[in-house]
């Protein structure tokens, strides 16, 4: 009997082990999931963020290209009249570029001693350009015509 009471015990404490052992694996496996869980939450989180720097990036290059493209279609000439007939001794022209040759013409017939002293051949806002130039305090402006405010270089 004594044999008998011995392997029950050990019989009990064998399967006190083996629920140990059987939890500690389902709690392996739990974590084993939870960690799977999270890896695959984090590579999503990667795809989603990496999609978005793709679309980010595509607006850049379409912003850029749409920029590039305004930028090339105006021009920005500063003309020196060398009139003394003229309002004002130089005249600046802001146009399209398909448009600017006639200007030039158009300036030069009136103004046949004109001279261009400053050509900006892709200027992304002509008008702002000007605009900036004249809110500067280096030009006095009326219209299109100018005249430096210090007329130390038109001597």
């Amino acid at each position: 009997m004594a044999e008998c009471s011995a392997a029950k015990r050990r019989a009990d404490d064998a399967a006190v082990e083996c629920s140990a052992a059987k939890r500690a694996c389902k709690d392996a496996d739990v974590e084993r999931m939870n960690a799977e869980y999270e890896a695959i939450m984090a590579e999503h989180g990667r795809r989603e963020a990496e999609n978005k720097v793709e679309l980010v990036q595509h607006d850049l290059d379409n912003t850029k290209q749409v920029l590039s493209t305004w930028a090339n279609t105006h021009s920005f000439i500063m003309l020196r009249l060398n009139d003394p007939n003229a309002i004002m001794p130089y005249y600046a022209i802001r146009r399209l570029n398909r448009d600017m040759q006639k200007r030039v013409i158009k300036m030069r017939k009136q103004f046949p001693n004109a001279i261009m002293v400053y050509q900006q051949p892709s200027s992304p806002n002509a008008v702002n350009l000007y605009k900036r130039l004249r809110s500067s305090g280096f030009v006095s402006t009326d219209a299109n015509y100018c005249r430096l405010r210090n007329n130390a270089s038109e001597a």
